[in-house]
């Protein structure tokens, strides 16, 4: 079962205890976000990570309207995936949406130094990412 951390108008967070997952859902209200916004809800969501002690990540990005821009997605790596992967971030698994202009900032935003790194993943279903970050 999962259990509510954190909750703005941008996103909720949830943690499944028993798989070590925490569970973003990034809502439409994110098109509204300004870059200090996207800050401050990555910032909240690296310290939930770290008093968790949370291992995989699942991030959906289904509704996420927010375009990362390129010092956005450089901020994103050097600083957010960092500091998740310092925590114990092994595995990231986003579900997106196909054929999004959104999405391909995220994912651009994971192909920094840190990024690459992680092991990440790209889903178009919950089902199949949960399934992959539960494995090994």
């Amino acid at each position: 079962m999962e259990e509510n951390l954190y909750q703005s108008k941008y996103q909720h967070i949830f943690y499944d205890k028993d798989a070590s997952i925490m569970h973003n859902i990034w809502l439409k209200d994110s098109e509204i976000m300004t870059q200090d916004d996207y800050k401050r809800e990555l910032v909240k969501m690296a310290e939930l990570i770290e008093t968790h002690k949370i291992s995989r990540q699942l991030i959906n990005t289904l509704h996420f309207q927010y375009t990362i821009d390129i010092d956005l997605q450089q901020w994103t790596d050097e600083y957010i995936t960092k500091r998740t992967k310092e925590a114990g971030i092994k595995k990231a698994a986003f579900i997106i949406a196909e054929e999004i202009f959104s999405q391909m900032s995220i994912e651009q935003a994971m192909e920094g130094e840190e990024g690459k790194a992680l092991d990440t993943r790209y889903f178009t279903s919950e089902e199949e990412a949960r399934e992959w970050l539960i494995k090994n």
